[in-house]
């Protein structure tokens, strides 16, 4: 595992040679810089086979942006969901944090999420694990419908559905690196380091992703119905990876996600 992450900085090293420190900003519209008839024209995807207008999507829909994201300052996408209306956070079994809608406990597949077309719910119970699993560094919008969406995306989008669209190149070499920690009174709270790299040209494009990060849940000592008390501070850590790889060769599409949590 150590190796293929060296791999995966050097490929992005070289990734960068040609272009000379020239990176690209994410571009996504600003709700505070737009007019309403703007605001109005907004395309969406989530609701619809093809792009509708807000007024004409089929269903109550949040539409976050990039800019969204950074000024909120959310570290994770659990942060970014929680400050829409009528999610919220709920724990499962061992610890697994799930999410709720409108009062309805939407883990166990009631809920789908998407990011770049990829559907992320895993096979077995159809579940959504949240709390550093899936980063928002790459994130260019994300397009909510807040409420039943089954008759287009399946039967897992019965509470909601979230649509995650990341990040593509849009100049022939781009590429960007961030990392930061946070700390506690007693230990760190988070370690995260995310790099990007992408290519476009007149035969195709490809993007490739990679965040890896730690985090803590909590410092403070936990107690069951038994009586019985620990201590959560370094045990409660999660360290978690994603790589998200995928281009385009003319008609030729090709995406890989790949996250290991543990």
């Amino acid at each position: 595992m150590v190796h293929f992450f060296r791999c995966l900085i050097l490929l992005l090293l070289l990734l960068n040679l040609p272009s000379h420190g020239q990176n690209q900003a994410i571009i996504s519209p600003s709700f505070d810089t737009l007019c309403l008839e703007e605001l109005m024209n907004i395309k969406i995807t989530v609701a619809s086979i093809k792009e509708l207008t807000p007024r004409q999507s089929p269903g109550i829909v949040t539409y976050i942006t990039a800019e969204d994201i950074r000024n909120q300052g959310a570290r994770d996408l659990m942060e970014v969901l929680r400050l829409v209306p009528g999610f919220e956070y709920g724990t499962d079994v061992e610890g697994i944090v799930g999410l709720g809608i409108r009062g309805n406990w939407a883990h166990e597949g009631k809920v789908v999420l998407f990011i770049d077309g990829r559907e992320m719910n895993e096979s077995l119970y159809s579940t959504l694990q949240f709390g550093n699993h899936y980063p928002v560094e790459n994130i260019e919008r994300i397009e909510i419908i807040r409420g039943p969406g089954s008759a287009l995306h399946g039967g897992f989008a019965a509470y909601a559905v979230i649509n995650i669209i990341t990040r593509n190149p849009k100049t022939k070499f781009e590429t960007s690196a961030t990392a930061y920690q946070s700390t506690t009174a007693k230990d760190y709270g988070r370690k995260t380091f995310s790099l990007y790299g992408g290519h476009s040209g007149t035969k195709g494009a490809f993007s490739l992703k990679f965040n890896g990060s730690e985090s803590q849940r909590s410092h403070q000592d936990y107690s069951d119905v038994y009586g019985s008390t620990y201590s959560m501070q370094g045990q409660s850590n999660i360290r978690s990876y994603f790589l998200n790889a995928g281009g385009n060769i003319g008609n030729l599409y090709v995406r890989l996600i790949m996250t290991i949590t543990r």
